[in-house]
């Protein structure tokens, strides 16, 4: 039930540290195929340090811990950045002027197309972020111009092919009163332009012919331009979005009017050789009231087929521990069964106060005619937790209250014992259409403790056998009421969603694993994030 609590959450928060990262990344490979703010090269040199064995997990008392494996990179780099690129057949850019020796220049109307791009580099650096390298970038630029020098004012149109442009930084990841921050270390920006091509002027000729004297500068200039727009992009819109982010979740429950909210802040965010770890607070509440619990520390592993997936999960037996009593305090783990799902037993055994006078002899004083009971079950402490191979085995406190049912608007409380209830919890992922599943296989129960009656001493010794008879129909009774639900893990956003989720239970913990689909090619996404305006036709006074 924890599981499902956090990766709901995964999918309606939809990665959104990931989407950050991604629309940085996309920024940067964006910007350096922009002439008016510079086609780049961005030229990096790298010591490639020695690789140190992976440790163990560091303990932890985080409620969820999560890993970024190199799929994710390499998916980054082989699916969305060609995306993006495909999605560039037309952009208007941003305005820009300036002055050379004197000069005043002013370009606009400056529009991209052609953009291409080589297969970039992407991977994770230990202790500092994830280096990337975008190389090979390649576009053709045309814009309007003047140009002012004293008392001559000349007035046209150019264009430029960038031959060559690469981009290279580190994004350092680190958390900040919970929230992600991102910061950028290492920034390396070049380019290099084919011939500028003036038109419109009637010594168009003369300019041509000198293009190339500016050539340099036009380079150099792109280049810090370009560094700049990084910068501001990562320090002031990026840093923006992460501290507006709402990291707590709210799961509204209509059929009891409560809300169960997790806290999703991090805990912190490490960097490895070969991948991203990021520890999850994951405490949860039930309304204003945060789960007494008391925390843990435990030891978390990436899990061993890490690199079939692109993120990979695990909850800690706080976490299910926090979930379950978030969960139960809001009353969905209460379920009644009614004495006509009681089957033909061979003790006899029947769910009315005839039969039930044995466990309480009082009953036969108090009714004088035989009235049908309905027994309601419901965990009452904490459950002690142990994950398996397979299933997750549960021990919890319960509570079972028999209510004399005496007409059909009225009813009133009967008896009621304690017992610790023995379970195996499964859960698993239907695909068509996907979504998480749950139920529960009753395995028994013990140590039965007597409760309160309205009709004298309640005799315990043949509530055992009585439990046992009720274990079938009781196990019906959750499975297709509170748990025969499915928590839909799709996503009607078209740009994010999930694939391949799968979860497994082992000794070792609870594990989700998911592969991640983005589509980023509608060209307006690519203009908001570039940051352009609307295309003008007319000129600058």
């Amino acid at each position: 039930l924890a599981f499902i609590l956090l990766l709901s959450a995964f999918s309606k928060a939809e990665c959104r540290a990931m989407v950050a990262l991604v629309h940085l990344l996309c920024c940067a490979a964006l910007a350096s195929a922009l002439p008016d703010d510079g086609a780049v090269r961005f030229l990096q040199q790298r010591a490639v340090a020695k690789k140190e064995p992976e440790p163990q997990g560091a303990e932890s008392d985080a409620g969820a811990r999560m890993w970024l494996s190199k799929r994710a990179l390499n998916y980054v780099a082989e699916e969305i950045f060609p995306q993006m690129i495909r999605s560039l057949k037309h952009l208007h850019l941003s305005d820009f002027e300036g002055t050379y020796n004197g000069v005043a220049y002013r370009l606009w109307d400056v529009d991209l197309s052609q953009v291409g791009m080589q297969k970039p580099s992407i991977h994770f650096q230990r202790d500092e972020g994830i280096q990337f390298c975008l190389q090979g970038i390649w576009a053709n630029m045309s814009s309007d111009w003047s140009a002012d020098w004293y008392f001559i004012s000349l007035a046209g149109g150019s264009s430029v092919y960038v031959t060559d442009g690469q981009l290279c930084a580190t994004l350092g990841l680190s958390t900040d009163a919970g929230r992600p921050e991102v910061l950028i270390h290492n920034l390396d920006v070049s380019l290099e332009l084919g011939p500028v091509s003036f038109t419109g002027t009637s010594i168009h000729w003369l300019m041509n012919a000198a293009a190339y004297l500016f050539e340099s500068y036009l380079e150099d200039m792109a280049a810090s331009t370009i560094k700049s727009k990084i910068e501001v992009a990562v320090s002031q819109n990026l840093a923006k979005s992460l501290r507006d982010m709402n990291l707590v979740l709210s799961l509204e429950v209509p059929t009891v009017n409560k809300t169960i909210s997790v806290d999703m802040s991090l805990d912190s965010i490490q960097t490895k050789d070969s991948y991203l770890q990021v520890d999850v607070n994951g405490e949860t509440a039930s309304g204003d009231t945060k789960c007494p619990i008391p925390r843990s520390k435990e030891h978390s592993t990436p899990p061993a087929d890490l690199e079939q997936h692109m993120v990979s999960g695990t909850l800690s037996k706080w976490g299910v521990e926090c979930g379950i009593w978030a969960v139960n305090s809001t009353g969905l783990l209460s379920y009644d069964l009614l004495p006509w799902f009681i089957p033909d037993n061979q003790l006899g055994i029947k769910l009315d106060t005839d039969f039930m006078s044995l466990l309480v002899p009082g009953l036969k004083d108090i009714y004088s005619r035989t009235y049908p009971l309905m027994l309601t079950m419901s965990p009452v402490g904490r459950p002690n937790i142990t994950f398996e191979t397979g299933y997750v085995y549960l021990d919890v406190p319960m509570s079972f209250v028999f209510t004399t049912l005496r007409t059909e608007t009225r009813s009133e409380f009967c008896f009621s014992f304690f017992a610790n209830v023995h379970a195996h919890g499964h859960a698993w992922i239907e695909h068509k259409p996907m979504g998480l599943r749950t139920n529960l296989t009753l395995l028994g129960a013990t140590d039965v403790k007597e409760g309160g009656s309205i009709a004298g001493p309640i005799d315990l010794r043949f509530a055992k056998q009585l439990l046992q008879v009720l274990r079938g129909p009781g196990q019906d009774s959750l499975n297709f009421g509170p748990l025969n639900q499915t928590l839909p893990l799709g996503s009607d956003n078209p740009t994010f969603g999930l694939k391949n989720v799968d979860l497994d239970v082992t000794k070792g913990g609870l594990y989700f694993f998911s592969d991640i689909s983005v589509n980023l090619s509608l060209a307006d996404q690519m203009q908001e994030l570039l940051g352009a305006k609307p295309k003008k036709s007319t000129q600058p006074n």
